[in-house]
């Protein structure tokens, strides 16, 4: 009877990677020959369901033809063929293995994938605004957030190789805070100030406008001691950075008014009246209020002036004498 070929589909689809198996019908056959258009190898060219390296040449092409030929002799010989695709394996590059963004933002992925279409996913709860594209953009969710950290895998696919696949892991950190404390307080020229602040998500760094020192400008709550400067100003700004990158800085500010010590000068150290005369103060007083107090009975025409006038009292003169005390007070110094 005459040979019958049927060398199985007409055309056919492979991945470059891989290799090519037959799947051929040979009828009355004495013989099977295999043959093809390029320049690949058959593992064996003789039998039904032969199979089929591809060459460089062969990928290269994108196609060739596997021809199948049955002999019965002395019939005439029977062929048939398949034209096969080769299609080129897909790849995928996620761009870098690991980057971080800050939580308030969103990430652009930089991928490079070829052969086959894309599909971003995510470890996390965030969103792509489109997982098809090559690099999309990506909206980290709560969980995301909260965790830290997500990876984010491309999957190259082409229906007839295998997944190409990569992946980055994006780090997420948390937005910085800063809260100097209060948005004003006061201190004495001779004291030093020792903030109360709060920071949270980053490194700290305390600044001046002013000529002062930190203990440590890196701490939360520092120690700050004017400086000549300050002192003169009567103010000075001390700014809390508290820096996350790449996030932005988070800065917050405190405005310290510092005040002048009080000076008391109450003139002579001691002095004399006659027992029925007056006694008019010549004392000095700077910054803060003035006070004076007696430790006799006698009275001050107004004990806060500076230079007030005394009159002695009855046990003054008793007793002969008698001290006069002028306090300045200044409520953030001591007086």
């Amino acid at each position: 009877p005459s040979p019958i070929a049927d060398a199985g589909l007409a055309t056919d689809n492979m991945c470059e990677t891989g290799t090519y198996t037959a799947a051929a019908t040979a009828t009355n056959a004495t013989s099977i020959s295999w043959t093809s258009s390029g320049t690949g190898v058959f593992t064996n060219p003789n039998i039904e369901d032969a199979e089929y390296t591809p060459s460089a040449a062969d990928i290269l092409a994108g196609t060739f033809t596997l021809t199948m030929t049955v002999a019965n002799s002395p019939c005439v010989n029977a062929t048939d063929n398949v034209i096969v695709t080769v299609n080129a394996a897909p790849t995928a590059d996620a761009g870098l293995a690991t980057d971080v963004i800050c939580q308030t933002g969103t990430y652009t992925l930089a991928a490079t994938s070829t052969n086959g279409t894309n599909l971003w996913t995510t470890t996390g709860d965030g969103t792509f605004d489109d997982n098809t594209l090559e690099d999309p953009v990506y909206t980290p969710g709560a969980a995301d957030i909260t965790a830290g950290t997500v990876d984010l895998t491309l999957t190259v696919s082409n229906a007839f190789c295998v997944d190409a696949t990569d992946l980055i892991t994006l780090t997420i950190n948390a937005s910085p805070t800063a809260d100097a404390g209060l948005a004003a307080d006061n201190i004495c020229a001779t004291d030093t100030y020792t903030l109360a602040a709060t920071a949270t998500n980053g490194t700290i760094a305390w600044t001046t406008s002013g000529d002062g020192t930190f203990d440590d400008a890196t701490l939360e709550d520092p120690t700050y001691t004017p400086g000549a400067a300050d002192i003169t100003a009567g103010t000075v700004t001390l700014t809390m950075t508290v820096s996350n990158a790449p996030c932005v800085d988070a800065t917050d500010n405190i405005v310290v008014t510092i005040n002048a010590a009080p000076t008391a000068d109450i003139g002579l150290a001691t002095d004399l009246i006659c027992e029925n005369t007056t006694y008019t103060l010549s004392a000095t007083a700077a910054n803060g209020t003035i006070l004076w107090t007696t430790t006799g009975d006698g009275t001050f025409d107004d004990n806060t002036l500076e230079d007030p006038t005394y009159t002695p009292g009855v046990a003054d003169i008793a007793a002969g004498t008698l001290d006069l005390t002028m306090t300045v007070s200044n409520a953030f110094c001591s007086d």
